[in-house]
């Protein structure tokens, strides 16, 4: 499969697997890996073209510091990502600073439509961005 290369990041190892059974149908490749220790030496360790990243109301801020983490590496820092999280409000407080990221977000829960329409729609607009830098 050639397909643009996905991460998943999510501390529900169920979702991981649904999410990447629905983008792999779809013609992306996946990877999956739980929120830990070792998270973002595996993200730098494949070679990514989107990054979508769990923030759980259990650990908040692991979520937040990978992110951050990835931006200020050479390596992952042109991979744009998508940001989800059950805390909307959060998310809607927090947009336009994780756009300047080239950061979109999705609320929690969200369909498999859903889903995959914000993963294609960032192959338009995020992508484009990651390419043309």
């Amino acid at each position: 499969m050639d397909g643009p290369m996905v991460a998943l990041v999510n501390d529900d190892r169920r979702l991981l697997d649904l999410a990447g059974d629905l983008l792999q149908r779809s013609g992306f490749r996946t990877v999956g890996f739980t929120l830990g220790d070792d998270t973002f030496a595996n993200l730098r360790r494949n070679h990514l073209d989107l990054i979508v990243l769990g923030a759980t109301q259990v650990r908040p801020d692991a979520a937040w510091q990978l992110l951050t983490l990835a931006r200020l590496d050479s390596r992952l820092a042109g991979v744009p990502a998508i940001l989800c999280s059950p805390d909307g409000q959060m998310l809607a407080e927090r947009a336009a600073h994780l756009r300047s990221m080239h950061c979109e977000v999705l609320v929690e829960p969200f369909t498999a439509t859903t889903l995959l329409a914000k993963v294609q729609a960032a192959f338009i607009t995020l992508v484009s961005w990651h390419h043309n830098d």
